[in-house]
């Protein structure tokens, strides 16, 4: 794979799109290395109705950090995020995609993404309604080989739920993508969910001698 300049998913984030970057020592840390490379940058958005728990999922993510108070997000943020995967380090451009609507910010924020989380809240149905469009969309723009993981947050509130597992995996396999539930209280569940996804869209970058090496380390292993 060629090496992408370090820099050049941040300035299309940070000035095209106009978001916030949230982790201020990661920005500091950019704007010093700017003329530096790095091998791998990923941009995922992670989408789905308001207050499906977007912004908690992001937040675990990028700063290991929950709060039962935090208001839903207004605006499309970034959050970064690094991850050593396969002897990689891979810098993460965790996008928390406030607008659902087709517009030029929408169209903007699906530019050079590599993966897709579709979230839902598991107590609430017209969610899960909502990430099922979701999904349908994105498939349709992207192709259906394209990684999407249609994700059911907060299941750790059993007594409200509404949407049954074994219902919405089904429906994640007519939609041609993964499925996982979580809880952001959990840190393991949701960084789990994210390095699946990476996984996913390093080994597809792969051509096929790099995937057969990959996989008959793992059996080796």
């Amino acid at each position: 794979m060629e090496d992408i300049p370090k820099h050049s998913l941040y300035e299309s984030i940070k000035k095209v799109l106009k978001l916030e970057i949230i982790s201020q020592k990661e920005d500091n840390e950019l704007k010093k290395e700017k003329n530096n490379f790095q091998k791998l940058e990923y941009k995922i958005l992670i989408m789905g109705a308001h207050n499906s728990g977007k912004t908690s999922f992001c937040l675990r993510c990028a700063l290991n950090e929950f709060d039962l108070e935090i208001k839903s997000s207004k605006e499309s943020k970034c959050y970064l995020k690094n991850i050593s995967l396969f002897d990689e380090e891979i810098k993460v451009y965790l996008i928390d995609a406030f607008s659902l609507k087709r517009n030029t910010i929408y169209l903007e924020l699906l530019k050079d993404t590599k993966g897709v989380i579709i979230m839902y809240d598991v107590t609430r149905n017209e969610t899960f309604k909502t990430a099922e469009k979701l999904v349908n969309e994105i498939s349709l723009n992207f192709g259906n080989n394209f990684p999407i993981i249609l994700v059911g947050n907060k299941n750790d509130l059993t007594f409200l739920r509404e949407i049954d597992f074994e219902e919405a995996k089904k429906k994640a396999n007519l939609l041609n993508c993964s499925f996982r539930e979580i809880n952001c209280v959990d840190e393991n569940s949701v960084h789990d969910t994210l390095k699946y996804l990476i996984s996913k869209i390093y080994f597809n970058d792969l051509d096929d001698k790099e995937k057969e090496a990959i996989v008959k380390n793992l059996q080796e292993e």
